[in-house]
């Protein structure tokens, strides 16, 4: 019967999670779990295994028992999202079940130790561990960590050593799980440091690797700028109130029970190296760390009675929802638009199989560079395959290449435009910037903006094809108030095939434009002196197209309040040849 009992409870649990957490299921993948699932499928167990055992610390952040689960998933389900969500959230009641197990092992009533475990289960600030796959990293330190101390209090410190390496491996701050070790081994009343030692052992092995040669976006910064940063962080998510969990610090020195005190000490100690992580500040983090603080929970409700336990789940539990219901909303909102992008990204590669090449001139705000690059490598599995950003060096370099294509997100209409070059087609006689821009006519100078407009340097150059009978060269520039007001005009003249057309003054703002008469054309030989249509500069089609170098110069640069790179020119709307 107590078995029973115990099996309708833990199914009661689950049905109210998922009830709660359904809406995970119409999410959809962010840029990391897009990314982790594309450089994964070029793994294989073998290199997990390699990584699994390898003693030396990981200075790109792999993590072989997650990154592991992302190849079996991304080869089983690809890009279908639900079961992800299946995984993550069974993990979770997982740890759900394993807390429940630790509380009962450390002295725990069992009412209290299902209160608390309860408890922690619905914490919102854990919410992006069971509605995101890319947080799975968090999910298995917490359960290895978790095995670790049901072993490690159970005497089976052998088998607490490997749950406690895989903790280490599935995310570096369970290096910290010692420390907690050593203090319930302090108020055990009987410690045992023998026992403790290969596991302090190991976690200075790593961290000293870690303060040696970790350099990368996860390099430990020690200023008190950076710690009080973190400190505010967390202290603020940990109970959703302004550096509510500095409580915790008094609270610790008044308590008189070693095991409350075991807990407040271990959500500290737990935090580990994120302390020391300005720049990677995720309220799930917390997701181990709050663990710990369970076990305040459950032995500060020892002996409470029953209906006192109900009333505070009853008004934890919904606080928790209200907060989940913005947090929800703000993940599927993402979703809506994630979705589609990588969706289109993939018709677009069954449609154009041969396509080489592709620059983002614009994405979705919701979906970071990364990710737009691992949708397309998703699908294009080709080594020759190449896709960068029309703001990095790397992707005006693409522009260079003739198999290319232009990948250029509508945020109104949820629309991914696919502008796709044709190598044997001429250069353009007159840019426009907006959709379907062929930005591959760009040079240096021109500062990826997207829209309607770019800004440029003091310099930008590109490349068109002036007609046999164009007469007109015309520049259409953004000329603001604010830039107006600081230079009193914008100056600019345009250069063709190295001829100089003079120097035009604006001096009102507005979509503004200035055309300049051609003088005679002295060039059109054929010869590409311009941009190279990787055809070869004397190919019979570069002679038909006569591409010829364009230079827009600002004479004075525009240095706005703020702006601390390199001067400015001015916002280009258009440019081009005109009969």
């Amino acid at each position: 019967m107590k078995h029973l009992r115990t099996a309708a409870v833990i199914l009661a649990v689950a049905a109210l999670f998922w009830i709660a957490n359904r809406g995970a299921y119409k999410g959809y993948f962010s840029a990391d779990d897009l990314n982790n699932l594309f450089w994964t499928s070029h793994s294989t167990p073998l290199d997990h295994l390699k990584g699994l055992v390898s003693p030396w610390y990981s200075n790109s952040n792999y993590r072989p028992t997650g990154h592991f689960i992302f190849q079996i998933m991304g080869h089983t389900f690809g890009l279908n999202f639900p079961p992800y969500v299946w995984l993550i959230q069974l993990l979770h009641l997982l740890n759900v079940f394993l807390l429940w197990r630790v509380l009962l092992r450390l002295g725990a009533e069992p009412r209290a130790a299902a209160f608390a475990a309860l408890a922690w289960s619905f914490h919102m600030a854990l919410f992006d561990a069971f509605w995101k796959p890319m947080f799975v990293f968090d999910l298995l330190v917490c359960l290895f960590s978790l095995l670790t101390l049901l072993l490690y209090t159970s005497r089976y410190w052998l088998a607490a050593l490997l749950t406690f390496w895989l903790a280490y491996k599935s995310k570096e701050m369970a290096v910290a799980l010692p420390a907690f070790l050593a203090l319930y081994e302090l108020w055990s009343g009987h410690p045992r440091w023998r026992r403790l030692a290969p596991f302090a052992a190991i976690a200075i092995w790593f961290t000293a690797q870690a303060l040696i040669w970790g350099q990368n976006s996860y390099a430990l910064v020690f200023s008190p700028q950076a710690i009080w940063q973190t400190i505010r962080f967390y202290s603020s998510e940990i109970l959703f109130l302004p550096y509510a969990g500095l409580l915790l610090i008094p609270a610790f020195f008044l308590t008189r029970d070693n095991l409350v005190r075991l807990g407040i000490a271990g959500a500290v100690i737990l935090v580990g190296p994120l302390w020391f992580l300005p720049g990677r500040l995720f309220s799930v983090y917390l997701y181990l760390p709050t663990a710990a603080l369970a076990i305040v929970l459950a032995f500060v409700s020892q002996k409470r009675r029953t209906w006192v336990l109900l009333a505070a789940l009853a008004l934890w539990i919904p606080a928790n929802y209200m907060i989940m219901r913005d947090k929800r909303k703000a993940t599927l909102a993402a979703a809506e638009v994630v979705k589609p992008y990588v969706e289109a990204a993939g018709h677009f590669h069954q449609s154009n199989p041969a396509v080489l090449h592709i620059v983002s001139e614009s994405r979705p705000v919701q979906l970071e560079s990364w990710g737009v690059e691992a949708a397309f490598q998703w699908f294009y599995r080709s080594p020759q395959f190449k896709i960068s950003h029309a703001d990095l060096p790397e992707g005006k370099a693409l522009l260079l290449e003739p198999n290319l294509a232009i990948a250029n997100w509508k945020p109104f209409e949820r629309q991914l435009l696919m502008t796709v070059r044709d190598p044997a087609a001429p250069f353009p006689t007159h840019f426009a910037f907006g959709d379907g821009a062929p930005i591959w006519a760009l040079r240096e100078g021109f500062l990826w903006s997207g829209g309607r407009f770019w800004w440029t340097g003091t310099k930008a150059a590109a490349v068109l094809h002036r007609p046999p009978d164009a007469r007109f060269f015309e520049v259409t520039i953004n000329v603001s108030p604010r830039q107006l007001a600081y230079q009193g005009s914008v100056q600019f003249e345009a250069v063709i095939d190295g001829q100089p057309l003079g120097v035009h003054r604006f001096t009102t703002n507005g979509w503004l434009t200035h055309r300049w008469t051609l003088p005679p054309d002295q060039n059109h030989r054929g010869q590409d002196r311009g941009g190279r249509d990787r055809q070869g500069a004397g190919s019979s089609t570069a002679r038909a197209h006569n591409p010829v170098p364009i230079e827009i110069r600002f004479p004075v640069p525009y240095r706005p309040k703020g702006h601390h790179g390199s001067p400015l020119g001015a916002p280009i709307v258009a440019f081009g040849f005109v009969e």
